[in-house]
């Protein structure tokens, strides 16, 4: 026997142990064809020929359309992780944003001003008061609609929200400019 031949063998029975692995862990239904080139009667149909062909039957009785939809090609599965991926980037991006905006805001009240701050602290403190603002103000209708419904005692009235500002007039009111 040759080598290519023995390696060969190995290499089939660690392919078929795995499809077994596969098959019971994840309870799918899995057939393999091996063929080698150049012989005849020699495919080897796993689980066995009476399984595989079952299996086969039933491949084949969906319609394309079906078989299109359970198919997953690699490039499709490796787009989806791809996107997964960069889902999770982005809001761990977006976490870390916030937590150091929430340190920034917490620095500006003990002592520090906002003038020592530079532009990435500044755009992080804006995109978190922007953050905090929207929530005040869907919790405010919130309170709002219950008070309509008669779910609550009528509240006092509040005090309107600061609409957004952009950044520069926000600066320009601390240092006290006006441009």
């Amino acid at each position: 026997m040759s080598r290519r031949n023995v390696i060969f063998g190995r290499r089939a029975n660690g392919l078929l142990k795995k499809a077994n692995e596969l098959s019971i862990l994840c309870g799918v239904d899995i057939g393999i064809v091996i063929h080698k080139q150049g012989q005849e009667n020699n495919a080897i149909l796993w689980p066995s020929p009476e399984i595989f062909g079952q299996r086969l039957h039933k491949f084949l009785d969906f319609s394309n359309l079906e078989r299109a939809k359970k198919m997953v090609l690699h490039e499709k599965f490796l787009e989806q992780m791809i996107s997964k991926d960069t889902d999770y980037f982005l809001k761990s991006t977006m976490r870390t944003e916030v937590k150091e905006s929430q340190q920034l805001l917490s620095k500006l009240q003990q002592s520090k001003h906002i003038n020592q701050l530079d532009l990435y602290q500044l755009n992080c403190l804006h995109s978190t008061i922007a953050e905090m603002l929207k929530n005040l103000q869907t919790r405010d209708n919130e309170l709002y609609n219950e008070q309509q419904q008669g779910q609550l005692l009528p509240l006092p009235p509040s005090p309107l929200l600061v609409p957004s500002l952009g950044l520069a007039t926000v600066m320009q009111q601390q240092i006290g400019g006006d441009d």
